[in-house]
């Protein structure tokens, strides 16, 4: 799709935002104009009542699509001319012919015009051909004379396209000659437009400003024109990348920037970390990501995403920075990783049969030199807001993998290790995985990986296909949490998971007084029949034990099996800082 939308339109908001509105009004002007028509001039053959019907509803749809112009995609506004340009088709046809189709039928001239302005020229052209088409056809079927169907529609094709190459050549949104993007002032109109609609809408804007690492060696050692050949191929990556209702400009040298109208801070450090992950090799690339606040002007929120790609290539290139206080703590968790802050602890999961222990969870704690012992419902979702869980989840994995061969751990079925929505959506997770578990040399089936809900409501088929590549290395899957969500049944089925963790509100639940609880029975069935391994999270007393054993729950874990602890105990923990 993203090729046709480079030959259809300029893919720009600048573009979806004019041609919404010029749409509008010539939807509703054309509507204006055929009634007037028809009130003019009565079809002999033809229905005066249907084409009322016609009229009407074209000048109703204007001011809809108006209103809802923040809301409309380029291929949905494309798909508007086609539909303007079939309704012209139908009244020439229902008017019956004479004068009243040929009057009807000069409304082609505004399809194309509505494009001209801010499709490419091959959009135009095939736009034209259309209308040229239905034209021809409209009027052939109603036997208006041949001279009158040439006239009308060399008019109409003649007059459009001159109209259309002057408003291009003084309106258009400015285009790279080297890449056909667009141009620096481009990105300005972007940015600007974009935070106009989303000052009306109250979506969410963020920008990813994106840089090529040592580029000026490229130009150096091997000429500005292999230097051109890799701008090009990165504008044709990322380009392929930044996805539906996106927009990549390129603002100059190597600096390209990705408009993304809809998305949050977290949303645009994800996609972010995916376009650099199609960088073409063997360069590497820096990105930073800053997030539109009201009353923020396109330079302010260019010149934040500048900060923090400076900030991203000047701490050695190769990595993602969010602007702001978000970029330092980002930088200070990846610091505390690499100082050794970082601790696993680990809690039990055992067999509720016989309460014998037959897993572990690995759970990270970050051991401040100063602050004292950082709790991870602070710090883990600062990591995944920056960009930093990438990292953490790295550590985790590796540290988590190489004790799994430790003598405290040997004789356990396996070591679960939590992954981050945003891990699994970075394409290079799985490779990174197995690199890591080749190098620590712990085998696969050790270890479960364990994913949250938050899995569940993005519907990326490239996560599914993550987790079955986890499994086919011989790691099991388990689905955290499970139950607390509205969109666990529908993505049971679909996740290739292997364990369900029913979440402790479940377990919390069960009555004092009461032998069973019919909805964890429900879901301990549920999960059997579908053959998953059922843990029952957050078991604090002897009761909701023995309840969960008499319904047939598999495993358990809580603290009356045992806390999460670290496999050696140093020194007792300090002040926890929430």
């Amino acid at each position: 799709m993203d090729g046709w939308r480079d030959v259809l339109y300029l893919p720009t908001h600048t573009a979806r935002r004019g041609l919404t509105r010029a749409t509008a009004i010539f939807f509703f002007f054309g509507g204006v104009i055929e009634l007037t028509v028809t009130g003019l001039m009565p079809p002999s053959e033809g229905r005066t009542d249907a084409l009322v019907v016609i009229g009407v509803g074209a000048m109703l749809a204007g001011p809809l699509m108006w209103m809802l112009e923040p809301y409309f995609t380029v291929w949905l506004v494309h798909l508007s001319v086609l539909a303007g340009t079939g309704l012209i088709t139908v009244a020439t046809i229902v008017a019956g012919g004479g004068p009243l189709s040929v009057g009807v039928s000069c409304i082609f001239i505004f399809t194309v015009l509505d494009s001209g302005f801010f499709f490419t020229r091959t959009g135009v052209v095939l736009q034209v051909v259309v209308m040229a088409a239905c034209t021809v056809l409209s009027l052939g079927l109603v036997h208006v004379e041949a001279g009158t169907i040439v006239a009308v529609t060399g008019c109409a094709v003649v007059g459009g396209l001159v109209v259309a190459w002057l408003l291009h050549e003084a309106y258009g949104v400015p285009e790279d000659n080297l890449t056909g993007l667009p141009s620096g002032r481009g990105a300005d109109l972007e940015i600007a437009g974009a935070i106009a609609s989303a000052t009306r809408s109250g979506r969410p804007l963020a920008v990813v400003l994106l840089g090529l690492d040592r580029f000026r060696r490229v130009n150096e050692e091997h000429g500005t024109t292999a230097g051109d050949r890799v701008l090009r191929d990165a504008a044709r990556a990322w380009r392929s990348g930044v996805g539906s209702g996106n927009v990549l400009c390129r603002i100059g040298g190597d600096r390209f920037v990705a408009v993304l109208p809809g998305a949050a801070l977290g949303d645009a450090s994800d996609l972010a970390d995916e376009l650099r992950g199609l960088t073409p090799l063997p360069l590497t690339s820096a990105a930073g990501v800053a997030a539109w606040t009201p009353g923020d002007s396109a330079s302010v929120l260019l010149g934040r995403a500048d900060t923090a790609l400076y900030e991203a290539k000047h701490g050695g290139g190769n990595r993602t920075v969010v602007f702001g206080g978000s970029s330092r703590a980002a930088r200070e968790l990846e610091d505390a990783v690499a100082a050794g802050e970082m601790t696993l602890y680990y809690q039990p999961v055992v067999r509720l049969a016989d309460r014998e222990q037959v897993s572990v969870e690995a759970l990270v704690r970050w051991n401040h030199p100063t602050r004292g012992q950082i709790s991870p419902g602070y710090f883990v979702p600062l990591a995944e807001q920056t960009g930093a869980i990438h990292v953490l989840g790295q550590w985790t994995l590796r540290e988590a993998a190489t004790q799994a061969d430790s003598p405290e751990l040997r004789a356990l079925a396996s070591v679960a290790v939590n992954l981050s929505v945003h891990e699994l959506r970075n394409p290079d997770f799985v490779a990174n995985v197995r690199r890591i578990v080749a190098e620590v040399g712990v085998d696969p089936a050790r270890l479960t990986f364990e994913v949250t809900e938050g899995v569940f409501d993005d519907d990326n088929d490239q996560m599914v296909e993550a987790l079955a590549q986890l499994r086919a290395t011989g790691a099991r899957v388990a689905i955290d949490d499970f139950g607390s969500g509205y969109s666990s049944l529908r993505w049971l089925k679909r996740l290739p998971a292997d364990i369900l963790k029913i979440d402790a509100s479940f377990v919390w639940a069960i009555e004092d007084d009461a032998d069973s609880d019919p909805l964890l029975e429900g879901i301990i069935n549920l999960g059997k029949a579908m053959g998953k391994v059922c843990v029952a999270e957050g078991i604090e007393t002897e009761h909701q034990a023995r309840v969960l054993t008499d319904l047939g729950c598999d495993l358990g874990q809580g603290y009356l099996f045992g806390r999460p602890s670290p496999l050696v105990v140093d020194e007792a923990p300090r002040e926890t800082v929430a």
